[in-house]
């Protein structure tokens, strides 16, 4: 469900004008480690915002961008 939504958001970022990326950490037992390791490959692409998903949620395409597009330096869904 977690892959379906992201390809139902991607035609809803680009038409709002946002360019993507994704970045997976697989087999990693130990969550910061892997937000760390997702966070610094990310950082070297100099984004403007950076998502973490976990594997095990849902969303419509509308709400991805509704969250990135929410003021703020820190927002949380």
């Amino acid at each position: 469900m977690t892959l379906d939504s992201i390809a139902a958001s991607v035609p809803v970022l680009e038409a709002a004008g946002w360019d993507h990326g994704i970045v997976f950490c697989v087999g990693c037992p130990y969550i910061s480690h892997a937000r760390a390791t997702m966070l610094r490959k990310a950082m070297d692409t100099q984004p403007d915002v950076v998502v973490f998903l976990d594997h095990d949620i849902s969303w419509t395409p509308g709400e991805l961008l509704r969250l990135i597009q929410t003021p703020g330096e820190v927002v949380a869904g």
